[in-house]
């Protein structure tokens, strides 16, 4: 339950230091360089969005959901700014993935933001989705390569 530590005054001195010490010691250092990237994803499909939840949970990201364009819009504006990345769908109801990426691009709050297109449905004006998205990819995409692209895009700390 105690491990123990040597003073750099006198090594022969040993003192306890409690578990629960060394571990706020951790959390306090660990909170102040491990900041979770924050990933919106924007799918229509529940089951699909909880799966991609799942995964990018498993990795340390912090998720927000929406199931269209115009609901990501408002979880972005009530998310007050923290959102990293978006992952988003095209084809969805209400708002689609190009609709709301024009959206968020025009928004002077948002811009900046990058946006990750992953659909089963190539793009028509691959020209337009160049301008909107900061990538690509076509459904059924790997993990192993879905990751990969999410953390590229994502901007520095």
């Amino acid at each position: 339950m105690f491990s123990e530590a040597v003073l750099p005054h006198n090594p022969d001195i040993r003192r306890p230091i409690s578990g629960w010490l060394n571990h706020i010691k951790f959390r306090r250092i660990m909170s102040q360089t491990d900041v979770a990237y924050t990933i919106l994803i924007v799918e229509d499909n529940e089951d699909v969005r909880s799966i991609f939840a799942e995964v990018f949970e498993g990795k340390g990201y912090h998720v927000l959901q929406a199931g269209d364009g115009a609901e990501a819009l408002s979880v972005i504006d009530s998310a007050d700014g923290i959102v990293d990345v978006v992952l988003t769908d095209l084809r969805m109801p209400v708002m689609n993935g190009v609709e709301f990426a024009s959206e968020l691009k025009h928004d002077p709050r948002f811009g900046h933001i990058p946006v990750v297109l992953l659909s089963a449905t190539p793009t028509k004006d691959s020209w337009q989705a160049r301008k909107l998205f900061a990538a690509l990819l076509i459904k059924p995409c790997p993990f192993s390569t879905l990751l990969p692209v999410v953390e590229a895009v994502l901007p520095s700390r």
